[in-house]
């Protein structure tokens, strides 16, 4: 879960879903619906279906016991060299070195090592410099210090060196650079996008499908399309939803406009009013009626739900 999300957010997270799956085989022997329901508002799902399918494995091939071995560690879904070394040091002390970014920033100073750390051999070089550098006796307790050392005292804009245990080491401090490092490559360019999104509401109830595209892959939303602009919207919104639902639309005055971030997305999600005839019917998996308190339970993400607490404010 800490992967590419904030501790503060983390943390209800994952006590509701150590709750809701208190052991390996509770994980494993639930459906991929239930985990990524119990994941909601964490984003980035293939993480939570990754987790399920290593639990699986754990189960299957382990008997629901986090392995010891490096490389059986890696085979897991979803487990990469820092995620195995982690698990591996911190579970069972054994001696790999976990290189995240906060310890990549400590190394990048500490050695002076200017060359981006988007590059693979970078990469490379650094794990191989925390191996060495390790403590291998006490190697879970050795990795948690190095990454806190990078969150607490070397961190990104203000360095705290004059508290840092390696000061006198440190090669960025004595070069005055270590605001320079580490060197990234360029960020992706920002990509504009504008979901169009159909509300029926009915007793109380809307409408919600299942999201096909990559981007947010199979969490619940009002039913619309990714656009490149909003020209044209009301048309290209009837074509597709009666092409999606085969049913007769009628799309009416917009709603509510709300904004949402994901990567290197910036999407503005507008909601407009539909009316359909026949009412389309409920369909396995695919679309469904939902309440208020169905859409809590769901596996919805947070950009829809920004855009259902936006349109019940406006009905309120």
């Amino acid at each position: 879960m800490l992967q590419q999300t904030q501790v503060a957010t983390v943390l209800p997270h994952y006590e509701r879903f150590l709750t809701r799956f208190p052991n390996m085989v509770s994980l494993a022997q639930a459906t991929e619906e239930e985990v990524e329901t119990a994941w909601s508002g964490l984003g980035y799902y293939r993480r939570a279906r990754a987790l399920r399918n290593a639990a699986q494995q754990i189960v299957s091939d382990h008997e629901a016991e986090v392995p010891t071995d490096f490389e059986d560690l890696k085979a897991l879904p979803g487990v990469g060299d820092y995620t195995a070394a982690a698990l591996g040091s911190i579970i069972h002390d054994e001696p790999y070195a976990a290189v995240d970014g906060n310890v990549m920033r400590v190394l990048t100073r500490l050695f002076g090592i200017e060359d981006s750390i988007s590059n693979t051999s970078t990469q490379v070089k650094l794990r191989a410099l925390a191996q060495e550098l390790l403590e291998p006796e006490q190697a879970g307790d050795w990795n948690q210090a190095m990454m806190e050392l990078g969150a607490t005292v070397c961190a990104p804009k203000k360095p705290l060196c004059s508290v840092c245990p390696w000061e006198e080491h440190c090669v960025a401090h004595a070069k005055g650079i270590a605001l320079d490092l580490p060197k990234k490559a360029k960020p992706k360019a920002t990509v504009e996008v504008h979901r169009i999104a159909g509300v029926l509401l009915e007793e109380g109830r809307c409408l919600l499908t299942r999201r096909t595209e990559k981007l947010l892959y199979g969490t619940w939303e009002l039913p619309g399309l990714d656009l490149d602009s909003p020209e044209g919207a009301r048309e290209r919104l009837r074509e597709h939803l009666e092409h999606k639902l085969g049913v007769e639309v009628m799309v009416g005055n917009p709603l509510a406009r709300v904004r949402h971030s994901i990567t290197h997305h910036r999407i503005q999600v507008h909601g407009y009013a539909i009316k359909t005839n026949p009412k389309p019917r409920n369909k396995k998996n695919e679309r469904i009626w939902a309440s208020p308190g169905d859409v809590a339970n769901l596996h919805t993400s947070s950009m829809t739900i920004k855009l259902l607490n936006a349109i019940a404010k406006l009905k309120g």
